[in-house]
């Protein structure tokens, strides 16, 4: 097999392994994650990290996540998802489960902020991946909600109340204008 580079060939060492802005992690529950197998290290031990970022600052290189205000280890659960959750959640039923330690984090803080699970070759600690997480998961488990939303008049005293369910805001902005069509904000 020939090769040929104009000039000298790459530094793979230099390209990062993985992408944080796909989402191959999907958090489940307040304690369990699903992340696809690395099939390239079947026989290697692997460590992986929960990253967080309050200020979406996470950057890909190639010795690993930076620029996270908190990084949470994850444990590899032998046995993969359980079966309420693969049977919930078919399309993951071969993915990997791996668990909170200590029953956990601060889960309504880690919601709000940039996620990245790490994945590290722990004989030669070397990222082998890397992966942004989806949240639908958890935010049904920990943060489910059937309650009234929206825009609410009281009858009596001709008040209007709001309700919005937002797990993931920082915050909440209303803007009020002073007719139907928009116009100046009130």
């Amino acid at each position: 097999q020939s090769q040929a580079w104009l000039g000298s060939p790459p530094d793979l060492a230099s390209i990062p392994c993985g992408n944080i802005t796909k989402q191959k992690a999907v958090w489940l529950t307040k304690t369990l994650l699903a992340y696809p197998p690395v099939s390239d290290h079947p026989q290697c031990p692997l460590q992986y990290t929960l990253h967080a970022s309050s200020t979406a600052s996470l950057q890909l290189t190639p010795r690993g996540i930076s620029k996270a205000d908190v990084a949470l280890p994850l444990a590899l659960k032998s046995g993969g998802l359980p079966d309420d959750l693969a049977a919930k959640w078919p399309h993951l039923k071969d993915y990997d489960c791996l668990e909170l330690p200590g029953g956990g984090a601060d889960v309504a803080q880690l919601v709000q902020c940039q996620l990245a699970v790490e994945v590290v070759d722990s004989r030669g600690r070397r990222v082998v991946d890397a992966s942004g997480v989806q949240l639908q998961g958890v935010l049904d488990d920990c943060f489910a909600y059937d309650g009234p939303l929206g825009a609410a008049i009281d009858p009596t005293t001709s008040s209007v109340s709001l309700r919005v369910w937002a797990p993931t805001a920082a915050s909440v902005t209303l803007l009020l204008f002073d007719t139907p069509r928009g116009g100046e904000e009130a």
